[in-house]
């Protein structure tokens, strides 16, 4: 069984974060497999969303709250 981050945990960490202010974030993609991001929120992202949209240097990602494994500041 994946033991993901308690939802509730992951945005009360977003909603710390200043804008565009990096974190690192593991989390399970659509297909099952795992990535990791070095990400910034986007300006005005503070919005509670299961979906967050993130820029890292690939451009804009996104993951889902509900799927993190970790998160973290970098």
């Amino acid at each position: 069984m994946i033991n993901y981050q308690n939802e509730d945990q992951v945005q009360e960490f977003l909603d710390k974060l200043q804008p565009m202010e990096s974190f690192n974030v593991t989390f399970i993609k659509n297909d099952s497999s795992t990535r990791e991001m070095i990400c910034k929120l986007e300006p005005d992202s503070q919005l509670r969303k299961k979906v967050v949209n993130v820029m890292t240097d690939d451009g804009w990602r996104a993951f889902n709250i509900t799927r993190v494994l970790s998160i973290s500041k970098t």
